[in-house]
């Protein structure tokens, strides 16, 4: 259920109610020009972001560098919104360079290892000793273990329940 709307709204969108559980996350990345919002008006708090949203916030938070590799997609033109943040997503093997669709949804999963790669952060033996949350295995093969991990440990994320122990 929405918070109960008092007329203000978070960085003018009428979709976000100041009194919103994001509307200072939101109002932050408008702030560093991070996002414009969907439109002048609304920002689309309930709607997916998709990977070419959340490789274009990147992109703009680490000062939205020009890129250095070719265009590795026929179907993606320089027209595209993301083009720039997406090569530089590939130069940041955050996607690889064999095929690439816009739409494509990003989780929150996908999201976390995305910031985890970008801020350089090494591996962490620490995360595979206690489960974090029952939606994160420990196994190996589960590439969001490290990710996870570090973000709770940097105050990036908290969960949508209380982490069962992070050890920092």
């Amino acid at each position: 259920i929405a918070p109960k709307s008092s007329g203000a709204s978070a960085a003018g969108f009428t979709d976000v109610a100041a009194n919103s559980p994001y509307a200072a996350a939101i109002q932050w990345a408008v702030d560093k020009k991070i996002t414009t919002g969907k439109t002048a008006t609304t920002f689309g708090p309930g709607d997916t972001c998709t990977v070419s949203h959340i490789l274009t916030f990147l992109w703009r938070a680490n000062g939205s560098p020009e890129p250095t590799i070719q265009n590795p997609y026929p179907n993606i033109r320089e027209r595209a919104y993301f083009y720039k943040p997406l090569l530089w997503g590939v130069e940041q093997r955050l996607v690889g360079a064999d095929t690439y669709e816009d739409g494509w949804p990003c989780t929150r999963g996908m999201t976390v290892f995305f910031m985890w790669k970008v801020s350089g952060a090494e591996f962490d033996q620490g995360a595979f000793e206690k489960q974090l949350f029952d939606d994160v295995p420990l196994e190996d093969s589960n590439t969001f273990v490290q990710p996870v991990y570090w973000a709770l440990k940097n105050g990036v994320l908290h969960g949508n329940s209380p982490p069962i122990g992070c050890g920092g």
